[in-house]
């Protein structure tokens, strides 16, 4: 899972969200942080109040892989996600790079010790207009 850091900015960045059931999400407490899920209560019942957190910022999303990947190829960019780094048996990097193109000619990469965080950070590239 993403960390609160790099979901804040992807939300800052324009990354909008529409709550589905075990939707990952930061929630605001009093003093600090929490993590939760989306349930069926928040979608069925109380749709509107969970949009209303959402807009307000005191829900951020926390996405996974599947819809880090989706988002990323919704804008137009292919993605390939490979193991860059090993120790022993234990895989402890990843390098996500995207492209716009088959040819790779345009290619940036993305390197994090959790394949989230890289596709996480390309997505991000990509909101901030970088990408462009």
């Amino acid at each position: 899972m993403i960390s609160l850091e790099l979901s804040k900015r992807l939300k800052e960045a324009g990354l909008e969200w529409e709550p589905q059931i075990g939707d990952m999400f930061y929630f605001k407490t009093f003093k600090d942080w929490g993590i939760d899920a989306i349930n069926s209560e928040d979608v069925n019942n109380n749709l509107d109040e969970t949009r209303d957190f959402i807009e307000e910022g005191f829900w951020i999303l926390a996405p996974r892989l599947d819809q880090l990947l989706a988002e990323i190829e919704k804008r137009g960019f292919i993605w390939a996600l490979d193991v860059s780094a090993t120790n022993g048996n234990k895989v402890i990097g990843y390098a996500m790079n995207i492209a716009t193109s088959l040819d790779w000619e345009d290619e940036e990469e993305f390197r994090s010790d959790s394949p989230t965080d890289a596709a996480a950070s390309a997505l991000l590239w990509i909101l901030e207009g970088v990408g462009k």
